[in-house]
C-alpha cells in the first residue's frame, strides 16, 4: 500500500466541483452542505457540522426552518401556525393540515403535562 503525503492528496481533488458558475450548480451544493452538516450532527459532531457551516457560509437550516424550530423549542405555540405558512408551499392542503394537526398535538399534551 503507497502513503501519499497530503500535497499528493490534495492534487488528486479538486478544492470545489468543476463548475458552481450556474444556478442549479450552486443550489445543488447548498443542499448537499445541508445534508453533510444534517449528517453530522445526527452522528453527534455539533462542532464539525458548525465548522461546514463557517467554512461554507452555509447553514444546515433555513432562516424559516430556524425560526419554526425556535418556536417550538421554546413554546411560542402563538407563533408557530404563522411561521408554518412562511414555510412556503405544502405538496397539497391535507399536508399542511397534517401539520397544523401534529402541531396541536403536541401543544395539547404538554399542556396536559402541566396539569398533571
Amino acid at each position: 500500500m503507497m502513503v501519499m503525503n497530503r500535497t499528493e492528496k490534495e492534487s488528486q481533488w479538486p478544492a470545489r466541483p468543476a463548475d458552481l458558475s450556474n444556478e442549479e450548480s450552486e443550489l445543488d451544493r447548498v443542499e448537499v452542505v445541508r445534508l453533510i452538516a444534517q449528517c453530522l450532527e445526527d452522528f453527534g459532531l455539533p462542532q464539525s457540522a458548525e465548522s461546514l457551516e463557517n467554512e461554507s457560509g452555509i447553514s444546515a437550516l433555513s432562516t424559516s426552518v430556524k425560526v419554526f424550530r425556535e418556536c417550538i423549542l421554546a413554546g411560542k405555540w402563538d407563533e408557530l401556525e404563522t411561521v408554518l405558512e412562511s414555510l412556503g408551499k405544502f405538496r397539497s392542503e391535507d399536508d399542511y393540515k397534517n401539520a397544523r394537526f401534529v402541531l396541536y398535538r403536541q401543544y395539547y399534551l404538554e399542556l396536559l403535562t402541566l396539569f398533571e
